[in-house]
């Protein structure tokens, strides 16, 4: 039995797909809906009939033939063919919209053993153009954006982050430039506060590097742009005394026994406040 399946949204965005009969729209999302991890299935009509149309007797084996020829015509990610005198449908673009946990080789042969040329779409191409399949015009967009190309060329990977401490981390880049700024013991600080804060209060923050050089800055305004750097304390009255008590709930877990500054927070919830 095939498992579930994503129907990507460009589907709707794409021109071809737009201009099939609802019939042969119907078909072709039972055929992504049934094929197996490889993007392929049984296609015989009968076949396709059940998937499609379940047990409607108004639907005919002859007239599924017809909607399939329809898709087979205009759609060049849907690939038709026959190995032994049995049918087959190959869904050539499956693993660009499809993840597949687990998995499992199918059991149908690749259009590459078919007994004759297996019939591909040729919308497009005719008209001398080069329209791509569902979606591949969004994919090429994507890729695009994030530096892909179809001859092969990688995203650069993002820079490694490092933990400085539970629940802080940042780029050794970033780590680098706040040393250079405040020193090595304010740079301790100020990590170590956010931290602290982070740890009472669950916040999360898209760069810790950038809330740090933030307080620093708001910091400075309340001061008037003259008070020396100083431990990042955020600035709402009601998150500054939450992020105090958090404070003193970690010298008392400290004194404790309870709080190992070399490993991570340990929870404080059995502490008296």
């Amino acid at each position: 039995m095939a498992r579930k399946r994503m129907i990507d949204p460009t589907i709707w965005d794409d021109e071809d797909v737009g201009l099939l009969s609802d019939g042969a729209f119907r078909v072709f999302i039972a055929c992504i809906s049934n094929a197996d991890d490889d993007g392929r299935l049984q296609a015989s009509p009968s076949t396709v009939k059940r998937y499609a149309f379940g047990f409607k007797d108004r639907v005919t084996t002859a007239q599924v033939e017809n909607l399939l020829q329809e898709i087979a015509g205009r759609l060049r990610s849907f690939c038709r063919y026959t190995v032994e005198g049995k049918h087959y449908i190959q869904l050539l673009r499956w693993n660009d919209y499809q993840t597949v946990e687990k998995h499992k080789d199918s059991i149908y042969p690749p259009p590459e053993e078919a007994d004759d040329t297996p019939i591909r779409g040729t919308i497009g191409e005719q008209s001398g153009t080069t329209t791509p399949p569902v979606g591949e015009q969004s994919a090429r967009k994507k890729e695009e954006k994030e530096g892909t190309k179809k001859e092969g060329k990688k995203v650069a990977p993002l820079p490694l982050r490092v933990e400085y401490y539970p629940k802080v981390s940042m780029t050794e880049e970033e780590h680098g430039k706040l040393m250079a700024e405040f020193g090595e013991a304010l740079t301790s600080s100020k990590i170590e506060a956010l931290g602290l804060y982070k740890a009472s209060t669950g916040k999360k923050y898209a760069s810790d590097y950038m809330t740090i050089l933030s307080w620093d800055r708001r910091d400075k305004e309340k001061s008037g742009g003259n008070a020396p750097h100083q431990e990042a304390i955020p600035g709402d009255d009601e998150i500054a005394k939450e992020w105090e008590k958090c404070k003193k709930l970690t010298e008392r877990a400290i004194a404790s026994g309870k709080y190992d500054d070399t490993d991570k927070l340990q929870p404080m919830a059995t502490l008296d406040v």
